[in-house]
């Protein structure tokens, strides 16, 4: 009975949603991803925010793939921004930034995928760094425990693979990624 009052709405959103047309919902889309660059370009901390940009970039690239509008100069402008760590070599070896490796630095090279960032040195470092906190049955280890995407194994080693998988060098991806993905 309590769940009663959540179903309705669901049920009202997806009878919404069956009745919108292909230009009704590829007009939300545009506005949408209007949106999300904006809030992405307005990104003020010194850090990137895994939940913010890389978020934001998944869902830009997402857009790109289905012929959605995006403003491409603003795209190149926050990435330029969110993905400047990836040309700091120091930082990248100190490693003493990291709060939690597979979440953290996961997202953020997940980001990087999505918003072109080609590999380099800095990537395949953050992705080594990553691939190093893997615990002997194959997740990563979840140390913020902020949900949801900060509170699950699921996630973090979700994240971790996807960075190792595209920023680890083709030869020691196998040893990391079997044990991931097990």
């Amino acid at each position: 009975m309590r769940n009663l009052p959540g179903l309705l709405v669901l049920a009202c959103l997806q009878s919404i949603a069956m009745a919108a047309t292909p230009d009704q919902i590829r007009a939300s889309a545009t506005k949408a991803v209007a949106m999300i660059q904006k809030v992405n370009a307005q990104w003020k901390l010194p850090c990137f925010s895994c939940h913010h940009q890389t978020l934001g970039d998944m869902a830009i690239a997402s857009a790109r793939l289905r012929g959605i509008a995006v403003d491409e100069k603003l795209a190149l402008q926050s990435a330029t921004k969110t993905y400047r760590r990836l040309l700091d070599i120091d930082g990248a070896i100190r490693v003493d930034e990291i709060i939690d490796p597979a979440l953290s630095e996961g997202a953020m090279l997940s980001g990087a995928i999505a918003a072109g960032v080609a590999s380099n040195l800095v990537t395949t470092i953050y992705a080594r760094h990553i691939a190093n906190t893997q615990q002997a049955d194959g997740h990563f280890p979840v140390l913020d425990g902020r949900p949801p995407q900060g509170a699950s194994h699921f996630t973090a080693t979700a994240n971790a693979v996807r960075a190792m998988a595209h920023y680890l060098p083709q030869n020691l991806q196998p040893q990391y990624l079997d044990r991931a993905c097990a």
